[in-house]
């Protein structure tokens, strides 16, 4: 059976799914390992021995009013587009941390898979470096598959087809290919990997 390392970021809801999949895997007879922010870390433990604490700096970022602007969808559309904006340069250094961390879990680990929430930077980067097995597992709707009659989740409530589909490649640009080539780029340097 494998080593499967679960890595989540985010709040409870972001945890859930992935504690019970690690349920699921345990049965299977597969062995688990969770990398979790450290508030997770009784919840983790009842299910494995194995866990390695992301630092609290995430959730105490997301529980701030800037973010619960942007999940609870106050104001406009775009305002909260350039909040996200704004946040990119507060979150870089919160981010650099999380990667770290993640890359602890997997070097102490060393698992045999990495089933990650999209929050998280760290898998993608040990899949492109190492072409380890990656899955993405997000417990989050509207957030990667373009619906012409709904927004990303970060953008309210619908608006016109044209401007719903426009919202994921805004979403893809600041929240995904920011992220690792934004909050990540001083790791991807250290460890000499270029993007094609």
């Amino acid at each position: 059976m494998a080593k499967i390392l679960l890595i989540s970021l985010g709040l409870r809801g972001d945890m859930e799914p992935f504690l019970a999949l690690g349920e699921e895997l345990i049965e299977q007879g597969h062995e688990i390992a969770c990398c979790m922010p450290a508030q997770f870390e009784s919840s983790a433990l009842e299910l494995t021995p194995h866990f390695f604490a992301e630092h609290k700096s995430f959730i105490q970022l997301i529980e701030g009013p800037e973010i619960k602007k942007i999940l609870g969808q106050d104001g406009s559309g775009f305002s909260r587009l350039l909040t996200i904006f704004k946040l990119m340069n507060q979150v870089k250094s919160v981010q650099q941390q999380m990667i770290e961390d993640q890359e602890r879990a997997v070097k102490n680990f060393k698992p045999d898979q990495i089933i990650f929430h999209i929050k998280c930077i760290y898998p993608v980067i040990w899949a492109l470096r190492f072409k380890g097995k990656v899955k993405l597992l997000s417990p989050m709707p509207a957030l990667l598959d373009p619906i012409k009659d709904i927004p990303h989740v970060g953008f309210g409530k619908a608006g016109f087809k044209a401007w719903n589909l426009m919202t994921y490649k805004l979403a893809e640009y600041a929240l995904i290919r920011q992220s690792i080539l934004g909050y990540g780029k001083s790791f991807l340097k250290r460890i000499r990997l270029k993007f094609s």
